[in-house]
């Protein structure tokens, strides 16, 4: 599959399918254990509480997935995340400059998706693809070179 090493992005459209994205995604790795971490740019708590609903699993695994942080992230706790999260998985959601603001910030030991908004990135998306292995897409992470062919 990937490893953390490999680099990983996503493009929605709004934060409705955003959330739709990342909530497969998710789900299994939250499922596995894995410890996940939210970085967005803006609030996605509404739309995070609409599809977790639709999932049909325990609900123990529900408040886990609500639990990893559907809110906009603070600069405070941007700025604090060197040297304080331990987890895994780190997703970067919102405009370009966003993302690589925050990137130049997380410990690069962890799996990083970025996630771009697509209407403000949209001249730089070959750009973005070209710098990334792998996509998040609804239907799971795949090679881009496949994805492109």
């Amino acid at each position: 599959m990937y490893s953390q090493s490999e680099k990983i992005c996503s493009f929605y459209a709004s934060e409705l399918h955003l959330t739709t994205i990342l909530m497969e995604y998710v789900y299994e790795k939250t499922k596995e254990g894995r410890k996940i971490l939210n970085i967005l740019e803006k609030d996605l708590i509404k739309e995070a509480e609409s599809v977790i609903e639709l999932f049909k699993c325990k609900q123990a695994l529900k408040a886990d997935i609500k639990n990893i942080g559907w809110k906009k992230a603070d600069d405070e706790s941007i700025n604090k995340l060197q040297d304080e999260y331990n987890g895994d998985i780190i997703i970067i959601a919102g405009s370009q400059k966003f993302v690589e603001n925050v990137k130049g910030k997380v410990p690069n030991t962890n799996t990083i998706i970025d996630c771009y908004e697509l209407l403000e990135n949209a001249s730089d998306t070959m750009d973005v693809l070209e710098s990334h292995d792998y996509i998040l897409m609804t239907d799971g992470v795949k090679k881009i070179t496949e994805v492109l062919k």
